[in-house]
């Protein structure tokens, strides 16, 4: 006969409560850093276009990866969090990992990016259709 404990459910939702816990120190921390923190308790349909790109973000950053991909960050957002993103952009590469951005304007590569891959660029001299190119990091 298989004897049960009392002790082990206890333990397991203890266990379950300190996981809870820090995975909300952890959305916590993500919120903060990309300045939404006093958003925390607002539902996702109350905020504007680029507060939702910054919790995006910082639902990404709370999982820890070492690669992000993201799909134009910059849409639909105001110059303040442009800047904020490619702040926390920085700080990714600085801690070793990789972002793997989509990105449209032209203009802006350069400050932005490291390296950068042209997808359906007929007509391009300098770079071509799908050529890597690579500058060192300031």
């Amino acid at each position: 006969m298989r004897c049960r404990s009392p002790q082990w459910g206890s333990i397991i939702r203890l266990a379950g409560v300190v996981l809870l816990l820090k995975f909300r120190q952890q959305a916590r921390e993500s919120l903060e850093r990309v300045g939404m923190a006093d958003y925390a308790n607002r539902q996702i349909n109350q905020l504007s276009g680029g507060q939702q790109q910054r919790v995006f973000l910082a639902r990404a950053l709370a999982q820890k990866a070492d690669l992000y991909l993201m799909d134009e960050p910059f849409a639909g957002v105001d110059a303040a969090t442009e800047r904020a993103i490619i702040n926390i952009l920085r700080e990714i590469r600085t801690e070793g990992k990789t972002a793997i951005v989509v990105h449209h304007d032209l203009q802006t590569i350069p400050e932005y990016f490291d390296e950068i891959i042209l997808l359906n660029m007929p007509g391009s001299n300098r770079l071509g259709n799908g050529c890597l190119h690579g500058r060192e990091s300031p």
